[in-house]
């Protein structure tokens, strides 16, 4: 995995990252905690040529050209 930070965040005193997130396949892109990342933040899986974007803090991996979640 190659993390690219573009911002730093407290958010109720937890420190969050706004990210580029780059891993190679899908099963390494599940081991991604999404607790640590700002909504928004962009995941790419190398493998499939996809991009993946947070839907919000701790929440889920959602495919950037029609919303499907990360499987």
């Amino acid at each position: 995995m190659y993390k690219r930070v573009k911002e730093n965040s407290w958010m109720n005193g937890v420190q969050r990252e706004y990210a580029d997130i780059y891993v190679e396949n899908v099963r390494e892109a599940k081991t991604v905690d999404t607790n640590d990342y700002i909504q928004g933040s962009k995941l790419y899986v190398i493998e499939t040529a996809q991009l993946y974007v947070l839907s919000r803090e701790g929440g889920v991996w959602r495919n950037a050209s029609n919303g499907s979640v990360l499987q």
